[in-house]
């Protein structure tokens, strides 16, 4: 097989592993994160009758009712975009990464143009 100088499975590699990266974090952590902005946008005051009396939310009482009104694809409401939007990001981040570290590892192997 003969591969480019440019492409090869050295720099594809690291292109996959942040996409996949990036995707599977966000998949994991996007309900946590759900509950973050509802608790910032809501400032800890939401509509549902029972707690209203109890006053601030805390975060397991936001997911619960979540859960509870919008079912579990709520918690997963807006994640296409995020997924892609992290999957890019930390694919184009290690694709980088790795580029300028094999990039400064062969100029500071080769020889100094001054030296005799």
């Amino acid at each position: 097989m003969n591969e480019s100088k440019h492409f090869s499975k050295d720099h594809v590699a690291p292109l996959l592993a942040g996409l996949v990266a990036g995707a599977a974090s966000t998949v994991a952590l996007y309900p946590l994160d759900l509950v973050k902005v509802r608790l910032q946008v809501n400032e800890g005051h939401l509509t549902d009758t029972a707690h209203r009396r109890k006053g601030r939310l805390n975060s397991w009482q936001v997911f619960r009712i979540v859960l509870r009104h919008e079912g579990i694809y709520g918690l997963y409401q807006g994640l296409v975009p995020a997924v892609f939007g992290s999957a890019i990001s930390w694919g184009g981040y290690f694709f980088l990464y790795e580029g300028m570290k094999s990039t400064y590892g062969q100029y500071k192997n080769s020889p100094n143009i001054g030296d005799p």
